[in-house]
């Protein structure tokens, strides 16, 4: 247990894990061993992201991130965000290991308020490291001293995927945890250009969303929530966030629509209407253009996934 010794100096880590609800679902180590270890439900993954952390053991060669030839040596770290697009060809020549994780994009009000609290410096970290939009800003260099330790948690990260040994799930969510909260610590000159006054508007923001999108509520109503115009408001969360407060209404009223429809009975119009959407033919629309499916078919499907797995527990 020596390993995880340093966790008694962050207790909040514990609460990081409840609150960013982190989950790594692949791995690719040195050996080329590529590790896929995903524990969330099809319902869970509707909410969440993939992040990619990549970090180069040894070796040198070329990383390309949407229109960039980043270069990378031994200590390189790259944060790659859903919207990357990814060329790990120049890597040929090094040793890498690569971490798939998915964030729960529907816990961003809770992400939000953390970032205003100083009992929560870890939350605040991270959420801040997991907004930086510039690639440039994502890129780090782990010194030589911390490269042992970097290694061994990896390989441990390696060890709790491969296994699945019990409890394995909170290990490897800890593991990853600490390693993301190293990069933030790499990336600090960058989060203090955050302002906490943003911070503490986009915690208004979102809470007002959470409290009302049941109703019609619009961007200039958001805005009057929380005393900005929204010109002001629509540039910072643009900034902030990389989406506009349409968005996230609009995000959050069809992640509680899917809850709905796979906890309830309730008709597509009753839903919509549940979550703020009064006409069913402009909600089933916007639903299909967010999962791909309509709520009906999109219902059927996760069914019908979820049915081998209940024979089996059956």
């Amino acid at each position: 247990m020596n390993e995880y010794a340093d966790l008694k100096l962050f207790p909040t880590l514990y609460s990081v894990i409840s609150a960013l609800r982190i989950c790594p679902i692949s791995l690719i180590s040195p050996t080329g061993t590529n590790i896929k270890a995903s524990y969330l439900t099809d319902e869970q993954r509707m909410s969440h992201a993939n992040f990619q952390l990549l970090w180069i053991e040894a070796g040198e060669g070329y990383y390309r991130v949407n229109d960039r030839n980043l270069w990378a040596d031994p200590g390189s770290l790259f944060l790659l965000t859903p919207d990357d697009v990814l060329d790990p060809s120049g890597l040929a020549g090094t040793q890498y290991w690569q971490i798939v994780f998915e964030v729960d994009l529907s816990t961003t009000a809770t992400w939000t308020q953390a970032e205003v609290d100083p009992n929560q410096s870890e939350e605040r970290l991270l959420v801040s490291l997991l907004r930086l939009q510039s690639i440039e800003s994502r890129c780090f260099q782990v010194s030589p001293d911390a490269h042992a330790s970097w290694l061994a948690r990896l390989q441990q990260l390696k060890f709790e995927l491969s296994h699945a040994p019990i409890g394995f799930t909170t290990v490897a969510q800890l593991l990853l945890i600490l390693l993301l909260r190293d990069a933030a610590k790499l990336a600090k000159p960058q989060l203090n250009q955050c302002s906490i006054q943003s911070h503490q508007l986009l915690a208004n923001v979102f809470c007002f969303i959470q409290e009302n999108y049941q109703k019609g509520i619009s961007l200039c109503d958001v805005a009057k929530a929380v005393g900005r115009s929204p010109t002001y408001l629509t540039d910072l969360m643009r900034r902030e966030t990389g989406q506009t407060v349409l968005s996230w209404i609009i995000e959050y009223r069809l992640s509680e629509a899917r809850r709905l429809l796979l906890s309830t009975n309730e008709s597509v119009e009753q839903i919509a209407k549940l979550i703020g959407y009064p006409d069913t033919g402009y909600f089933i629309r916007q639903f299909r253009k967010h999962s791909g499916v309509p709520p009906k078919t999109w219902k059927q499907n996760q069914l019908r996934t979820a049915m081998p797995l209940l024979q089996q527990t059956g």
